[in-house]
């Protein structure tokens, strides 16, 4: 159990520091409202030379992995759900 809360540690101080790594924080987006998701596969890709071709690679697969969950379209099992 220490030896899984070590790791959980660990992963999480080194992806904090590449995350910091990665983006500016001098550098703050206008729109506070845009999709994070998005603007990291955009940020990610330019910085790959790849353009903005990952963040529409993730504008294509997204929809398909929410449609593959299961469980996803039944109404059964979560009768909220309004689709």
């Amino acid at each position: 159990m220490w030896m899984l809360f070590a790791m959980t540690v660990f992963m999480t101080l080194t992806e904090t520091l590449g995350l910091a790594v990665l983006f500016d924080a001098k550098h703050i987006p206008h729109d506070f409202k845009m999709n994070g998701a998005f603007y990291a596969f955009q940020l990610l890709g330019e910085e790959a030379g790849m353009g903005k071709s990952l963040m529409y690679m993730y504008a294509i697969v997204l929809p398909l992995e929410l449609h593959g969950r299961p469980g996803r379209l039944d109404r059964r099992r979560q009768p909220g759900l309004c689709l």
